[in-house]
């Protein structure tokens, strides 16, 4: 929001390391929900990321690229802008957010390596996909 910013001022500060960090989060998740979180230090905003799913889910997508060769795009689901998945492409896209929501419970990308090797998309990647 542009009002939130009108204190901003384009001189130099020379004492800006001696000032009260803070900041925001504010962005919209792959699922569509938003997070608008206020933020008063580096710790805060670790915090605040532990929990948004879409740094699980951009981890899920990586593993899930390396191992099969399958690259989906992330979006808003909601967006009217988002692409349009296939049906096999779907099928992936909901595997992906479930193992996207079991790494951010248990945090162990071990598991999630296993799940998707042991997975029909890792034997037969372009088959699912279609």
């Amino acid at each position: 929001h542009p009002d939130e910013f009108s204190d901003w001022v384009d001189v130099d500060d020379e004492d800006f390391y001696k000032r009260t960090p803070n900041g925001k989060l504010y962005m919209r998740t792959f699922k569509g929900s938003l997070i608008d979180q206020h933020l008063n230090n580096a710790t805060d905003l670790s915090n605040a990321l532990v929990n948004v799913p879409d740094l699980y889910m951009c981890a899920v997508k990586r593993y899930v690229r390396f191992f099969t060769g399958i690259d989906l795009p992330l979006f808003d689901p909601g967006d009217p802008l988002a692409p349009k998945l296939t049906d096999g492409e779907q099928v992936v896209h909901r595997f992906m957010e479930q193992l996207s929501d079991e790494l951010q419970e248990h945090k162990d990308l071990t598991k999630i390596m296993e799940k998707i090797i042991g997975s029909n998309l890792y034997l037969n990647p372009l088959e699912e996909a279609q």
